[in-house]
């Protein structure tokens, strides 16, 4: 009589195991090797809000494809480089930081940190550049920007200027006008002269502001704006040439010399 071996159920069990196991690679291959083939379905494209963006959706968009060629329902989703992308965006003079990811529904996803321009200076040479909220400088982009506070005069012509003393109280001087309604209304630059005064341009002909309170700042404009309040509608602000700001506690009027 023969006898025919009989597996253990534990011989079984293994042998089970292994070609699920077999299968499941197999599946999971396939499943990689349709995810590397199939292409990206969108782009959703997210800038963080706040004021004065120096860049917009289609700046953004504009680099993805024309720079990487990337295409919706056409690009594959092997031939995309998170990664690349990511570093190229935020190496942009006009972006802090960005993420990208794609996902497993081919949605490319790119979460833009924009910088924010708060100053737009135009020297005397007509050299242009902004200056964002950290006192950080950036070229002008060609993205529109609504009413921007405009410095001009005595600057250095190049955006990477060392001064940041100076270019730290042009910072403030901008934070508080733009935090202010009224000051925000009716000042529209701030010029530095030659003798490297600063004085506020405003929107009442013939009328400015000499300013310069470098370690009260927020003080200074905050007295300038109750001053401007108190006396908006008894002054003839035509007949007056000048404010002075600079000493605490005080705001000179200077009259216009007939």
């Amino acid at each position: 009589m023969v006898k025919r071996k009989i597996f253990s159920r534990a011989q079984l069990l293994n042998t089970a195991f292994v070609l699920l196991g077999i299968v499941a690679l197999l599946s999971f291959s396939e499943m990689d090797r349709f995810w590397m083939q199939s292409t990206v379905n969108e782009i959703d494209i997210t800038i963080k809000k706040g004021d004065n963006a120096m860049i917009d959706e289609a700046f953004v968009l504009a680099i993805i494809t024309e720079e990487y060629n990337l295409q919706v329902g056409e690009t594959k989703r092997s031939a995309v480089n998170e990664e690349e992308i990511e570093s190229r965006l935020s190496n942009s003079n006009w972006i802090d930081d960005a993420e990208v990811y794609l996902n497993n529904e081919g949605i490319l996803s790119l979460d833009i940190q924009p910088k924010h321009a708060i100053l737009h200076i135009i020297n005397n040479h007509g050299v242009q550049y902004y200056v964002d909220k950290n006192g950080n400088s950036a070229p002008v982009s060609d993205i529109f920007i609504g009413k921007l506070l405009v410095c001009s005069g005595s600057i250095p012509d190049d955006h990477f200027w060392a001064e940041f003393s100076l270019k730290n109280t042009l910072r403030e001087y901008a934070e508080s006008i733009s935090e202010d309604p009224f000051l925000e209304a009716i000042v529209e630059q701030i010029h530095l002269d030659s003798a490297s005064q600063l004085i506020l341009v405003t929107s009442i002909s013939g009328h400015h502001v000499r300013i310069g309170r470098p370690d009260a700042v927020k003080k200074e404009m905050q007295d300038l704006s109750a001053f401007y309040q108190a006396k908006f509608h008894s002054l003839d602000w035509h007949l007056v040439e000048e404010l002075d700001t600079r000493y605490e506690g005080q705001v000179i009027c200077r009259l216009k010399q007939n």
